[in-house]
């Protein structure tokens, strides 16, 4: 296992490897980095896949009220300059983030988000015209200081974006135990990391 260089943020979740901030906890879940070692998490999950949507089993419960309330960010029909990742739904930048809706981008600035989370789907979701017999998905929430929030869908999220996500994401954001599991290994918490199916069409 290679060794992160020793700067810690304040929250102990993330290092500084010299261009961008990483996670301090392993891809496998079972280590920490203390800024010198790698140490043990006694409750880390076993058997859960390093990739891929898995049960993240010490984050238990999605995230409450009011990470996931907020006000959708003004839209615009054009990214700000110098997006270093885009895939047409996420797309990320030097000091921004944003994400596609049905016609516009909606934006944050990274410097002003306040926390990360991973919430619930809402009830319009749930009752979605798509007639799905699979339970929605939780989405992620990212909220600034002024109460904007993005809320994206987790299956719109390919890892790719989860790992730009993660590194744009500034140190003043509270990132819960949820969010970074999921951001960092694509793990849900508790039962929503399993599939449901049910025997007739959802209305």
């Amino acid at each position: 296992m290679s060794v992160p260089n020793t700067s810690i943020s304040p929250d102990g979740l993330y290092y500084w490897d010299g261009t961008a901030w990483c996670s301090t906890l392993s891809p496998d879940g079972a280590f920490r980095w203390d800024g010198s070692e790698w140490r043990p998490v006694a409750d880390a999950p076993t058997g859960a896949p390093a990739t891929g949507t898995g049960t993240f089993e010490f984050a238990g419960a999605l995230d409450g009220s009011p990470y996931g309330d907020g006000h959708h960010p003004d839209p615009s029909p054009h990214l700000p300059d110098g997006a270093t990742y885009d895939d047409g739904i996420i797309a990320v930048g030097p000091g921004w983030l944003g994400v596609h809706g049905t016609l516009h981008w909606r934006c944050l600035q990274t410097a002003d988000l306040r926390s990360v989370a991973l919430v619930g789907p809402t009830a319009l979701t749930d009752v979605s015209l798509d007639h799905s017999i699979e339970a929605p998905k939780p989405d992620l929430a990212l909220r600034d200081s002024a109460g904007r929030l993005l809320r994206i869908e987790i299956d719109k999220i390919a890892p790719a974006a989860r790992s730009a996500i993660l590194q744009a994401v500034g140190t003043g954001a509270d990132v819960t135990r949820a969010a970074e599991g999921f951001l960092a290994y694509g793990y849900l918490p508790g039962d929503w990391g399993k599939q449901y199916h049910a025997g007739f069409w959802r209305f």
